[in-house]
């Protein structure tokens, strides 16, 4: 199936034929932003780890000095320098952290309680996990770290004479 892109002009709204493309380029159309890619507040998003080259490479539409529409060249110039620093800044990436929640029992006549937990994809080596509970009444722990999971543990300061349930929250992110 052959692809190929429609352009758009920035001053006359006119598209150049195109058989089939999807998605237009418009050139000389983005306003660039009016800050530094190194000023926050900033976005994690999650690119599965395949996209990540096909990311970097839709971004070289950007890197074109025809796609941005600015006042002087020498803006221009600014526009690209940010375009490269946010290239840089998106080459340091690392996996995001992964999380989730898990009930954990501890049954009447106990005052501990597990529940093995699985990461949705495991990690290159065992990561750091954090985790708390919804309650306040027990401590919770995590244990026995892998790479594919570890155990929630939740412990009372006493033998309890009821079952109690607690939600765990957990956060699990690679050792650096």
């Amino acid at each position: 199936m052959a692809f190929s892109v429609g352009i758009i002009d920035a001053d006359t709204q006119e598209q150049s034929p195109f058989d089939g493309g999807t998605w237009p380029v418009h050139v000389g159309t983005a306003v660039p932003p009016a800050t530094s890619p190194l000023t926050g507040p900033y976005w994690c998003v999650p690119v599965p780890d395949a996209w990540l080259v096909h990311v970097f490479g839709a971004m070289g539409a950007i890197m074109q000095p025809e796609a941005w529409k600015t006042a002087s060249e020498s803006a221009t110039l600014d526009v690209l320098a940010w375009v490269d620093t946010l290239l840089g800044i998106m080459a340091g990436a690392q996996l995001c952290p992964e999380y989730g929640m898990v009930s954990v029992t501890i049954s009447a006549g106990n005052a501990t309680g597990t529940t093995a937990v699985s990461f949705p994809a495991a990690f290159a080596a065992a990561p750091v996990v954090l985790v708390s509970g919804d309650s306040g009444t027990v401590i919770c722990s995590a244990e026995s770290i892998t790479d594919s999971g570890f155990t929630a543990r939740i412990t009372a300061n006493v033998v309890l004479g009821a079952s109690h349930t607690e939600t765990v929250y957990w956060q699990a992110a690679p050792a650096s």
